[in-house]
């Protein structure tokens, strides 16, 4: 018996829109999905992006802070896209701390 996913359908259609973007076409999203045994309607992924474009989110509100303040996981996201352009994370704590010692 196959293991059922841990997560809906609508939050892995969020999930590769986050991962591939807004603009990407509903066919892309639904043929990447296909790729992990998942099916989704083409009105199924249009109505996810609807929703997304009106509350203006841009994927179940992973991005959003919690009370105390601390990092989001788009912040994350964002923190190692930067240490992976800078060569590794401590060329990128040296150049946020040159950036803090700037102002």
């Amino acid at each position: 018996m196959a293991k059922k996913s841990a997560i809906s359908k609508a939050e892995h259609v969020r999930q590769m829109i986050g991962h591939l973007g807004m603009d990407t076409r509903p066919k892309d999203i639904i043929a990447k999905l296909a790729e992990k045994n998942i099916k989704v309607s083409p009105a199924q992924v249009s109505n996810i992006k609807a929703v997304m474009k009106k509350s203006g989110s841009s994927g179940s509100g992973r991005g959003r802070r919690s009370a105390a303040g601390s990092l989001s996981i788009d912040d994350l996201v964002a923190a190692k896209k930067l240490a992976d352009q800078l060569g590794g994370v401590a060329a990128a704590q040296r150049a946020l701390d040159a950036l803090a010692r700037l102002r």
